[in-house]
């Protein structure tokens, strides 16, 4: 039996923007709340994005290699597949780094061992046929923390500290051969409990890697170049440079930037110091898991940490700051195309803290965008108030994992508010007087809910969910202006709002949803939802806020509930 129900409540509005450039995609449960820290990563093959994450786990315990093309227009998977990598998930396994090559994939997976020692394995995997071509795994260990590995000459690179020795190597790996390593001459001693070790940049050929080393009083941080014919040469960054948030990127005139809580330094591709700034760079603290990335793009510098985005010129000057409204781990920024990619994950259910089974799902910021996501849940704002609505029955759910109505102070971080947390809750007897329907205390806790109807035809996945696992904003001036636009003046430059474009007015019967979802005005009674041809949402209000999920079948409560959620506001004369 299917159960819908509708919702209705009174909020204020936002604006809303365009998909193309911001987008999240592909929850996941996590064993481990580290599990997920760097486990993302998007390539490109033959000018299609494609992501990889290795953040589920099997029946056999070992990793799930979960991969697909994204659509070029709305940045969703087309397809999701998967393939069993025979290495066992722990609390640390890192996506270091992968290069694609026609119709193969190699794959650089860092994996604990035990204490703070890990191992590289090398995956060769065919991408029609979803089959592993080759393993191979290093035969002794490195220092744990993360250590990204970047394509050079068509080759797979990563520089580690070997465990036993503590020296400081580079290891290679091409998809036709087995990997190589090469002694850089130095010896490291890496900083225990550290996430990120490593990090390497290649500009004409040459490498540049920063790593964290704990070997020299007062000076942690080291900066090496190899040249073409494999010589290095080693430079130290200034004391007190180093922080756990932290990048190292180029930017413009062969130049490099080291990014840290504590210093900006500029350094050129002889490893001359040319400039530090004392300021304070990569310094949100919301979360001690979360990583500090930047990168230059149209002569601005930008920097992502936590849920902030904030942008420099080229002297360092801030010139603004743009809150994203939701908590996002960074993982690294990838040239794709002339593009700047920044891939992370967000921490998109509604749950506080740090649960082993948080839900978290891929993001993407193309060249900075600062957008506005509209997956998963939104910030409602007024004021100087506050609020996140989410998909998953959660409301007042704020982007720092706390769930509150906040009052957003004048710094613009300090916040607090008069409501915790809220929730639906649905409970009633069956006709066998059993107990159903769907209920939890704060919306985090106790039942589960998934995005979008009911799928009653098919699995209940990734796939399926994707489309609709995203809010619907709709305002009477935006249906106003759209049939002014396509029925009264046949404006062939209108782009069309995307909660009226996006509206789930017709589910896919195919999949088992019904054929109607969200009500809409239907201009020639056919009962297809045109938005095209000027039909538009019916909505509650002066502005509207849908969002749509269903309660998960493995519930012991589970009686197929689906939820359609409307929030929305009246414009009212205050002398009334």
């Amino acid at each position: 039996m299917k159960t819908i129900v509708t919702f209705l409540a009174l909020f204020l509005t936002f604006v809303t923007y365009s998909q193309e450039e911001v987008r999240s995609f592909y929850q996941s449960e996590g064993f481990y709340s580290y599990t997920k820290t760097r486990s993302h990563l998007v390539s490109e093959r033959n000018g299609i994005l494609y992501f990889f994450a290795i953040s589920e786990v099997n029946v056999n315990g070992n990793i799930e290699l979960v991969y697909g093309p994204l659509d070029n227009s709305t940045l969703l998977p087309l397809a999701y597949f998967t393939v069993e990598l025979p290495v066992q998930i722990n609390q640390f396994n890192y996506l270091n780094g992968l290069n694609i090559v026609d119709n193969r994939v190699e794959l650089i997976v860092q994996s604990r061992l035990f204490s703070l020692n890990s191992r590289f394995e090398f995956f060769t995997i065919d991408l029609d046929s979803n089959e592993i071509l080759n393993h191979t795994s290093t035969p002794y260990d490195f220092s744990l923390g993360f250590c990204r590995a970047r394509v050079n000459n068509g080759k797979l690179v990563l520089y580690a500290e070997k465990k036993s020795t503590s020296e400081f190597v580079r290891l290679e790996k091409s998809i036709d051969s087995t990997y190589k390593i090469e002694q850089t001459g130095f010896t490291f001693f890496s900083i225990d409990g550290i996430r990120k070790l490593s990090e390497l940049e290649i500009v004409n050929g040459n490498e540049f890697v920063v790593f964290c080393n704990n070997q020299v009083q007062g000076t942690e941080v080291e900066l090496l170049k190899r040249n073409s014919i494999g010589f290095y040469m080693k430079t130290q960054l200034p004391a007190n440079s180093y922080s756990r948030k932290w990048d190292f990127f180029p930017i413009q005139n062969n130049s490099f930037l080291f990014l840290s809580s504590n210093a900006a330094i500029k350094i050129n591709q002889d490893l001359d110091i040319l400039e530090t700034v004392s300021a304070s760079f990569c310094n949100q603290e919301i979360s001690n898991f979360s990583f500090c990335e930047g990168f230059e793009f149209n002569d601005t510098i930008y920097t992502i940490v936590d849920n902030y985005l904030e942008i420099y010129d080229q002297n360092l000057n801030m010139l603004t700051m743009h809150d994203y409204g939701r908590r996002i781990q960074n993982m690294d920024v990838l040239n794709i195309s002339g593009n700047k990619w920044m891939i992370g994950y967000s921490l998109d259910t509604d749950k506080a803290g740090y649960p082993d089974s948080l839900q978290k799902s891929i993001v993407l910021i193309k060249n900075g965008s600062r957008k506005e996501f509209t997956e998963h849940h939104r910030a409602l704002k007024w004021g100087k108030f506050e609020m996140m609505v989410g998909n998953y029955n959660g409301l007042f759910s704020g982007k720092d994992g706390y769930f509150n109505l906040m009052y957003e102070s004048n710094d613009n971080l300090s916040k607090t508010g008069p409501i915790y947390a809220s929730a639906d809750n649905l409970l009633g007897k069956n006709v066998n007087d059993e107990l159903v329907g769907t209920w939890q205390m704060y919306s985090y806790q106790g039942s589960k809910r998934l995005p979008g109807p009911l799928f009653t035809s098919v699995a209940d996945s990734n796939m399926q969910r994707d489309k609709y696992n995203r809010s619907y904003y709709v305002t009477a001036q935006m249906i106003a202006d759209h049939v002014g636009h396509i029925l009264t003046y046949n404006n062939p430059h209108y782009g069309i709002p995307d909660g009226i474009r996006y509206w789930p007015g017709n589910g896919n019967v195919a999949n088992g949803e019904a054929q109607k979802l969200a009500d809409f005005v239907d201009h020639n009674n056919n009962g297809i939802y045109e938005p095209m041809l000027g039909e538009f949402p019916k909505i509650y209000g002066d502005r509207c806020l849908l969002t749509m999920y269903h309660q998960d079948q493995s519930e012991s409560l589970n009686n197929s509930l689906e939820i359609h959620r409307y929030l929305y506001q009246y414009d009212c004369d205050t002398n009334e």
